[in-house]
């Protein structure tokens, strides 16, 4: 499993985040489902690239074959 975002993406999500929450869901397909330990670590990679903005809601959370986690702005001081 390899997540793949463009400079672009990755600055409109930075952007997002700063004003609502965000769902980021990862759908595994076949044999990636045997690892899903392996998928709540690149889920939980692609939220610290998003942690000067945003937090996560909650751990990541497995359901079925989707991995499934909301990031909310950070609360402000």
């Amino acid at each position: 499993m390899i997540i793949r975002t463009s400079v672009p993406l990755k600055e409109d999500i930075k952007k997002t985040v700063v004003k609502e929450k965000v769902k980021v869901v990862l759908r595994m397909r076949g044999r990636q489902q045997a690892y899903a330990t392996k998928g709540i670590e690149i889920v939980n990679n692609f939220i610290t690239m998003l942690s000067e903005n945003g937090e996560k809601e909650r751990e990541p959370k497995v359901e079925g074959r989707n991995i499934i986690v909301i990031v909310q702005p950070k609360k402000k001081k």
